[in-house]
């Protein structure tokens, strides 16, 4: 092959990759994200199906609620940032264990997230504070530990194929040895013993420094994930990684420009100029929902795959469809809500037929709710 034939052919290579590129994108589905529109809501049809209220005693008080996972017959809590413990109740809230605090055997100082095994029926917890990964049985029976030293992870799952997704901060240093920026998160696929990094995923542009979010890693329907600052909604599947889909939010997101001047995001957001990245992916067959904060507090979006339309949450609890909630899991296609405590009253007097007042108490934990979402079509 001569010099001519070299170049041409690499000509048309380079051609086939930069269409590919374009292909892929424009695979890519686009959520307009609209918070306006209350037409849209006379096709809601949402009806309360279960009301649980996790059990409250000297153990079992809960701070805040930044994951929810429901299986194996339970009900999993993780508290993060108060009680910094994962709470296990049985399917009807009532309370039967949760993580110790501490440094020895099977307890833990600073947990940032959790995963079920769902084939040999074990939960995994990274401890971030000792960098010990954690093993125990579905009723939070301590089985085992596992120095991992130079992973900090923040979010985790299994994938299969003896691979673990993991979202780690990481940092890079100057030759001195100091900290040249701010901590950063990448995306990592790991063995399944966390010895080798398979691959790395990093989509965050280099000169912004990242925040982490509560539960950005989707397992619901599929493996899905979020990135901060990023309004793609990407899929990891057979080692590759690819946005399926992006989430316009027009001028209420932060453009790179303002994140590297460094402006006050959270005074925008208090403002109501912007909201906040997305957070708390779920998915079902028929839909997408996600989370973010705006000036009235975190809210909710829930989009349908098929009409290609969404759904505000701050327009259904307005319009008296839905209690003020915000979701945290998905279970046989049914999304499971969480109440605080100070809601129940309008719960009460709004959702009569739907739950026993005798039953509802205004203090303590919070409540659960299951609750289908179908549109008239």
């Amino acid at each position: 092959m001569n010099k001519w034939h070299i170049i041409t052919f690499s000509f048309f290579i380079i051609v086939f990759l930069i269409f590919r590129c374009e292909d892929e994108l424009n695979e890519r589905r686009i959520i307009n994200l609209d918070m306006n529109n209350h037409k849209l809501y006379e096709k809601c049809n949402i009806n309360i199906e279960s009301i649980i209220k996790l059990e409250d005693n000297e153990n079992s008080i809960i701070g805040q609620i930044n994951r929810l996972e429901l299986f194996f017959n339970r009900i999993y809590v993780f508290d993060r940032d108060y009680s910094k413990s994962l709470f296990v109740f049985n399917s009807e809230g009532e309370y039967i264990s949760k993580t110790p605090s501490g440094r020895g055997p099977g307890e833990m100082i600073d947990p940032s997230d959790f995963y079920l095994n769902r084939i040999d029926e074990t939960i995994i917890i990274f401890d971030q504070r000792t960098f010990r990964l954690l093993t125990f049985d579905k009723d939070l029976n301590f089985i085992s530990s596992k120095d991992l030293n130079t992973i900090a992870i923040r979010n985790f799952t299994y994938v299969g194929n003896d691979t673990v997704l993991v979202l780690a901060r990481s940092q890079d240093l100057t030759k001195s040895g100091d900290p040249a920026r701010m901590p950063y998160y990448d995306y990592l696929i790991y063995t399944n013993n966390y010895t080798k990094v398979i691959d790395r995923f990093r989509i965050i542009p280099e000169n912004l420094a990242t925040v982490s979010l509560s539960s950005p890693i989707c397992f619901d329907n599929g493996i899905k994930f979020l990135s901060t600052y990023d309004d793609n909604i990407y899929t990891y599947d057979d080692g590759k990684i690819q946005s399926e889909y992006f989430v316009d939010r027009g001028k209420l997101g932060f453009t790179e420009d303002e994140i590297v001047r460094g402006i006050d995001r959270v005074n925008e957001i208090r403002k109501g100029n912007k909201i906040s990245s997305l957070d708390d992916l779920h998915e079902t067959d028929e839909y997408i929902s996600f989370s973010f904060y705006t000036n009235k507090g975190i809210q909710f979006y829930i989009y349908s795959k098929e009409l290609e339309i969404g759904f505000y949450s701050e327009i259904l609890f307005n319009s008296g469809l839905l209690p003020k909630s915000n979701i945290k899991a998905i279970q046989n296609g049914k999304f499971i809500s969480v109440i605080e405590v100070n809601e129940m009253e309008t719960l009460s007097t709004q959702f009569k037929n739907s739950i026993n007042q005798d039953s509802v108490y205004l203090e303590g934990n919070p409540y659960l709710i299951k609750f289908s979402f179908d549109l008239i079509k």
